[in-house]
């Protein structure tokens, strides 16, 4: 898909430098051909499109100079040179604001940066219960920003609701957060957290917002020991946690994380081993409950108590 270059907008990374990934990356450097709009248009102009964040897996296609081209459906397109460490910008639909290329860096392109050698990265929620990190993984919409959240309130640290990084150190599983991000629907805003927490916008085609909730992000960011992965799905009536099977824990982490490009054998085989080292070693849940926030204290009550098992780490 071509994107057209936009060459009356204001708005440029070299004058406005930040770290890449959140600082996670801070070896990449950013470049741009494109110079962003000032803001988004209507919400009208952006619902024509009919996108959701699920919708924006890339397509992704090598170049004979072995960087690849990521094209996220109308919205922009992005040049990866992995030997250089650079992004580059090419192309962005005209509405493409400042904050939506951020979210398709930091949310998008830095974990799958992360994955390109075999790296396990979830796509999921992470918050710190009893000092071992819960994962919780689904579909776009089945709750993950909202329980983490929940939990949050209740006293559980969120460290990041969209890409945790999983790695084994002396024999222990362990997660962390790409970086601390909180992401939810204005519904969950008002039932969640009483609509009180300053927000922005994440992207002009998507109606979620940016969080910012007091003590998230300010301590507690690191690598933790994994206590548990919960998979997300619709429930008919009242709250089901059944345990996975390791071979059914694999393919839902396996399902549920980025790859750089899924076309790699050799880097597939690398996520699937992790993916499997992780459903034997960690319990795995399927968490079924339907779309009512009334039932969150029985979730969360749920959730922490299957991780009552293990000791709080030193």
């Amino acid at each position: 898909m071509q994107l057209a270059v936009q060459p009356d907008a204001i708005l440029n990374y070299r004058e406005r430098p930040r770290p890449f990934g959140r600082g996670r990356l801070c070896d990449w450097r950013l470049e741009q051909d494109v110079i962003l709009p000032v803001a988004c248009g209507p919400d009208a102009e952006a619902a024509k499109f009919h996108l959701t964040e699920g919708s924006l897996d890339p397509v992704v296609v090598w170049a004979s100079d072995g960087s690849l081209e990521m094209t996220f459906g109308p919205i922009a397109q992005f040049v990866v040179d992995l030997p250089r460490r650079i992004v580059r910008l090419v192309a962005a639909h005209p509405d493409a604001d400042q904050a939506t290329i951020d979210h398709l860096l930091d949310d998008q392109i830095a974990p799958r940066i992360i994955a390109a050698d075999g790296t396990l990265v979830l796509h999921g929620s992470a918050t710190l219960i009893g000092g071992h990190i819960a994962v919780f993984l689904g579909l776009t919409g089945s709750g993950k920003s909202t329980l983490a959240a929940s939990l949050h309130v209740c006293g559980h640290t969120l460290l990041g609701d969209d890409a945790v990084v999983i790695a084994q150190h002396d024999g222990t599983i362990t997660g962390e957060a790409v970086y601390p991000s909180l992401r939810l629907y204005r519904e969950s805003l008002e039932e969640v957290l009483q609509g009180g927490p300053q927000t922005s916008a994440m992207a002009f085609y998507s109606e979620k917002r940016h969080v910012s909730i007091p003590g998230f992000g300010a301590s507690d960011t690191g690598r933790f020991a994994l206590g548990g992965v919960y998979v997300l799905v619709d429930g008919e009536e009242g709250v089901a946690l059944d345990p996975c099977s390791p071979s059914e824990g694999c393919m839902a982490l396996l399902e549920n994380s980025f790859a750089l490009d899924p076309a790699d054998g050799a880097m597939a085989a690398k996520r699937m081993a992790m993916a499997a080292r992780v459903a034997t070693a960690v319990r795995c849940y399927e968490l079924a409950y339907p779309y009512d926030f009334s039932l969150l204290g029985e979730v969360r009550a749920r959730v922490v108590a299957s991780l009552s098992h293990l000791a709080t780490p030193a």
